[in-house]
């Protein structure tokens, strides 16, 4: 019991680190939403709005959150171990995009595996290292997300196209534009969904060996499409 406390303890705050990454990300999808993608003359606060959609958004959860959340798995996994659990080292097919290899991963209300027992610390170890997997593709998603929105926000403020172009080449510029920052907001919302997915293991993890006091719930229906607004491009 001692033991399943410690891990409760461990746990809890990784699963809160994550929901707070959910919650940002979602913020920084709306924010994006709200960016102008080009046709209109940009304002100064426009500028400001992309800015710190590049800085304190997108760029802030790449380095710091996300590595913080990742950490914690890892130290969760550590602390499995320590405890006498065994994890199989496990490869699955690694395509380039990274919507298909979150795809791959199992899903985390499956309780049968043909190669580990879903039960104890064995299974508790196993759903950590899905959930660093993901956190993974989620920190190439959002350097995806950065690099490609933060060309988005060049084209619009340091290469806007000229008062008196064409009407054609206005169009143009304004097509290039929203394609680059829908491409940007799909990233995102992929690297939105690895975070989800991160944290529906650890719970179905955490409730499968450690569930709260007097409490008979089952983890196998924890886990439900989520409702958020991932709309890809």
């Amino acid at each position: 019991m001692e033991d399943l406390a410690i891990i409760r303890g461990a746990t809890e705050p990784f699963m809160e680190e994550l929901k707070v990454e959910q919650a940002v990300m979602q913020g920084l999808l709306d924010h994006i939403d709200a960016f102008p993608a080009g046709g209109a003359s940009p304002t100064m606060e426009d500028f400001y709005t992309g800015e710190e959609i590049i800085s304190q958004g997108i760029m802030s959860v790449l380095i710091s959150r996300v590595p913080t959340a990742m950490m914690m798995c890892v130290e969760l996994l550590g602390l499995a171990l320590d405890m006498g659990a065994t994890l199989e080292q496990r490869s699955f097919p690694r395509p380039n995009d990274i919507a298909e290899r979150l795809a791959l991963l199992p899903p985390p209300e499956r309780t049968s595996y043909p190669d580990c027992d879903d039960v104890g610390l064995e299974g508790f170890a196993m759903r950590l290292d899905h959930s660093l997997a993901a956190l993974r593709y989620a920190e190439r998603a959002l350097d995806s997300s950065l690099d490609i929105f933060t060309d988005a926000f060049t084209l619009i403020f340091t290469k806007p196209y000229p008062p008196l172009a064409h009407a054609w080449q206005r169009e143009a510029h304004a097509r290039s534009t929203a394609a680059r920052k829908m491409e940007a907001r799909t990233s995102l919302a992929t690297a939105l969904r690895c975070v989800d997915y991160a944290h529906a293991q650890a719970t179905v993890a955490l409730t499968r060996i450690a569930p709260p006091p007097n409490t008979t719930t089952p983890a196998t229906n924890l886990v439900g499409a989520s409702q958020r607004d991932n709309k890809s491009a």
